[in-house]
């Protein structure tokens, strides 16, 4: 059976990787991690992420931190958006900056 796969250049590895799409039951437990405020979690479960979502073997506890951080924003730009759009609040001040 065929199924949807898209690509995501490896910074630094200088190779392409192919990635399943992101389910809505991944999205909703990646939610969970994410509340839950835990680092190493957080840590397990992306590793574990890219590499389930990976058509091929690959380790993703050898990739920097950015290099993940690149590869989830491919997979929800693929999934999800291409448009995101981040907010902030500084304590003690009442403006807001965005970034669109």
């Amino acid at each position: 059976m065929s199924e949807f796969i898209y690509p995501i250049d490896l910074l630094g590895k200088n190779s392409v990787a192919y990635f399943r799409p992101l389910t809505n039951k991944i999205y909703k437990n990646f939610v969970k991690v994410i509340t839950n405020d835990n680092n190493e979690v957080l840590e397990m479960f992306l590793n574990g992420l890219i590499a389930d979502l990976c058509t091929t073997d690959i380790d993703p506890s050898r990739f920097t931190s950015y290099e993940k951080l690149y590869i989830l924003l491919c997979i929800r730009a693929y999934n999800i958006s291409p448009a995101m759009t981040v907010v902030t609040e500084v304590e003690g001040d009442d403006t807001k900056a965005s970034l669109d």
